[in-house]
């Protein structure tokens, strides 16, 4: 299988919503975990076009062509 080259990481509205709620949550709970947290979702999401195919296929994407990953941080 040929390896899929991707130059864009493109957030999706509810994407970006969600990684900003996640700090928000940090900021008021656990102010000390906000930027090891907040860089360590960045750092994952920016070593996607380098590393995509390290990354499994999104199980729970219907109809996922390989073009949709997931990852745990």
């Amino acid at each position: 299988m040929a390896q899929k080259k991707i130059k864009t990481i493109v957030w999706a509205n509810n994407a970006s919503k969600q990684y900003f709620d996640i700090l928000e949550f940090l900021n008021k709970n656990a102010p000390q975990a906000l930027q090891i947290v907040g860089n360590a979702l960045l750092d994952t999401v920016e070593s996607l076009p380098k590393h995509f195919n390290s990354f499994a296929a999104d199980r729970f994407k219907k109809n996922n062509d390989g073009s949709f990953r997931a990852a745990v941080v």
